[in-house]
């Protein structure tokens, strides 16, 4: 005998037996929300509960005669109430305001990049940009350029010692 037998389709007791029988699911879908977003633990907790809230909402609206499991049923009540939590968040989330009085002066400037310490011809720091940054093959930089491999990896062994020697001298 099912429940919808026993009480009804909306009966208030039905709905308490689903939702104790079943609450883990609002856990389970809320998995990904909080690998997705930086919450707290109030913020976390704060998410389950309107997944809870969705929960709630799916089995007062869950009719089992027309086949559906009720995880199957739940998922999207469970998901809108979370997404309604993350979007009243990040609505309500302080931005900081553009106010001319702050002090933007920088005291330490470091370079944007590695390669920038160090004295390198425009070619060579493009070489290095394409092998490292973008992590292209040996292979597509040595098409690009119309040279061969074993060309490429002599400039690129005349780049690493410049690198080197440069790199002594200043630490």
């Amino acid at each position: 005998m099912t429940l919808f037998n026993t009480y009804g389709l909306n009966h208030p007791q039905k709905i308490r037996t689903l939702a104790r029988e079943n609450f883990k699911l609002v856990h389970y879908f809320s998995k990904p929300y909080i690998r997705k977003y930086d919450f707290t633990y109030e913020e976390k907790r704060e998410l389950i509960q309107y997944g809870y809230e969705g929960f709630v909402r799916a089995c007062c609206k869950y009719d089992e005669t027309k086949g559906y499991k009720l995880s199957t049923y739940s998922h999207f009540w469970i998901r809108k109430y979370m997404d309604d939590y993350v979007k009243l968040y990040f609505k309500n989330k302080e931005i900081m305001p553009l106010i001319e009085n702050y002090d933007l002066n920088v005291v330490d400037v470091s370079p944007l990049s590695i390669l920038d310490n160090y004295q390198l011809d425009p070619h060579e720091y493009i070489l290095l940009k394409k092998k490292f940054f973008q992590q292209e093959t040996f292979v597509d930089i040595a098409k690009q350029l119309n040279v061969s491999r074993d060309t490429l990896r002599s400039e690129y062994r005349q780049i690493f010692s410049k690198i080197r020697t440069q790199h002594n001298k200043l630490f």
